[in-house]
């Protein structure tokens, strides 16, 4: 069998992670349609659209099996056509943030059309089911899942956030809670990525007059500073899965979100924040007291057997063959 795999690729991320988890732990064969590299084709309308003519025209000369696109739209949009033309299933993995679609006017009504005709529906996060029961025929949690892998650091008073700095992450709000977290403890925030948000975060830090915060750009390997923090905070709401949450317990660092995830219990493997106060009193507490981080990252390494990348595989092998024979 072989799959046409439409998704982002070539750089960092959870869905690049997601999809390369599928590859290597896949039996099936795999080619794949991402974003042409043309720097002109930034501005999104564009990009989507040229992704789209890009992808018909590549799809086409093609031979698969199953199509798989990840992201609603403009991935699973290129899916839904590629279906209609060469007469193959579509799966369409949605990743969180693509959801936003659905209270867009035009693009509402588009999402609603590709899950319509979608054979199958995967979600990377179980709070996503809302959002698709009664929208398309099947749909299915599939949680992320990561390589097993552990690098160990001495341990700092450091805070990290990895990701893209965009403004719906919310790390604006992290680097606000931060001001009140370096008043009660000698500590150091690492913000780890980049972004068109990331002018704007500096200045916000500059303005709070944060002491001890670093931005270190794009780093190929984030894991090295993972491993050498105390504590890992994801600040932004409606995150699909947050496989960065795994990559943290990995490192024997505390994951703390400030939304629901199924990669996170309150209290038992890491912390749920509510709000910027909430948020800073777990900082706080994380670092004070080894007694209670140690028991978290103990916990997270249990948490951790649930997310294997074999029972991914399988899971994700299962449906393939069932929309194989319709």
């Amino acid at each position: 069998m072989k799959v046409l795999l439409i998704t982002v690729w070539n750089r960092k991320g959870g869905i690049v992670t997601h999809v390369k988890n599928i590859i290597k732990n896949s039996k099936q064969s795999f080619d794949i349609i991402s974003y042409p590299k043309v720097k002109i084709l930034n501005i999104p309308i564009i990009r989507a659209f040229s992704f789209i003519i890009f992808g018909i025209i590549k799809g086409l000369k093609k031979e698969y099996s199953i199509i798989h696109a990840h992201y609603l739209i403009p991935q699973g949009l290129l899916g839904l056509i590629l279906k209609k033309l060469k007469k193959k299933p579509l799966v369409v993995t949605l990743h969180g943030s693509d959801l936003s679609f659905f209270s867009m006017p035009v693009l509402s009504h588009i999402s609603k059309a590709i899950l319509r005709n979608a054979d199958y529906v995967l979600l990377v996060g179980s709070w996503m089911k809302d959002y698709v029961n009664g929208k398309c025929l099947r749909y299915r949690v599939v949680f992320n899942a990561v390589e097993p892998r552990e690098i160990k650091r001495k341990k700092k008073n450091a805070v990290v956030y990895v990701g893209a700095l965009i403004k719906k992450k919310n790390v604006h709000k992290l680097i606000e809670c931060f001001k009140i977290v370096e008043n009660k403890i000698n500590a150091e925030l690492l913000i780890v990525g980049n972004g068109s948000y990331r002018k704007n975060l500096e200045k916000i830090s500059k303005k709070l007059r944060i002491k001890n915060i670093v931005f270190t750009g794009y780093v190929e390997d984030p894991y090295e500073y993972i491993a050498e923090s105390k504590v890992l905070v994801l600040p932004s709401k409606k995150e699909g899965f947050g496989i960065v949450f795994l990559e943290a317990m990995l490192c024997n660092t505390v994951p703390i979100a400030m939304d629901r995830s199924d990669a996170v219990v309150d209290g038992y493997n890491g912390i749920l924040a509510k709000n910027t106060d909430e948020l800073g009193d777990a900082i706080v507490k994380v670092i004070n007291n080894d007694i209670y981080r140690l028991k978290l990252v103990k916990n997270g390494k249990k948490v951790l057997k649930r997310f294997n990348v074999e029972g991914f595989a399988e899971r994700i092998e299962k449906i393939y063959k069932e929309v194989e024979k319709g």
